[in-house]
């Protein structure tokens, strides 16, 4: 590696890194005034996320523990479909708070914590989202190559 390429990959390095430090804080900011009766939530949260990270960061390096990258990824995959749901439906019903929305109520189950607003706006965007995010994962399973199955070999 020549000197000017090795600058250029610690620069890109630092501003992937930096750039999820700064989501992180801005993420938590955004949590901590929204959290205002329950910061001690937050909080636990925060320490039992930290505490995770640590313990298996500390498992793979003492133990050369291997996570199995494909359930890891395709388990992650999912926890952010979902949650990508959960935040259609609260940035929703944060615009008909706002008044910036229409609130058309509909009888259907509401659960404000999981996201889910009895109206036809939120639940619009949300079906529509978990569509395309269902399309999605989908495509990407057809995708997929079939795993060759060897043939008998004949002697």
């Amino acid at each position: 590696m020549t000197r000017g390429t090795l600058w250029a990959l610690t620069g890109v390095s630092f501003l992937a890194v930096y750039r999820e430090a700064f989501e992180t804080v801005l993420f938590y900011q955004a949590l901590w005034q929204q959290a205002e009766g329950a910061r001690a939530s937050v909080l636990m949260g925060f320490a039992l996320g930290g505490g995770t990270l640590a313990i298996l960061a500390w498992l793979i390096f003492r133990f050369g523990l291997r996570l199995p990258i494909g359930p890891f990824f395709a388990a992650s995959s999912v926890l952010l479909a979902l949650l990508a749901v959960m935040f259609a439906g609260h940035g929703v019903a944060a615009l008909q708070e706002a008044g910036w929305l229409p609130v058309d109520p509909v009888n259907f189950l509401q659960v404000p914590a999981l996201g889910m607003y009895a109206n036809q706006q939120a639940l619009w965007l949300q079906g529509i989202l978990l569509a395309a995010v269902t399309a999605g994962f989908a495509w990407g399973y057809a995708r997929r190559r079939p795993e060759t199955i060897p043939q008998n070999e004949t002697r």
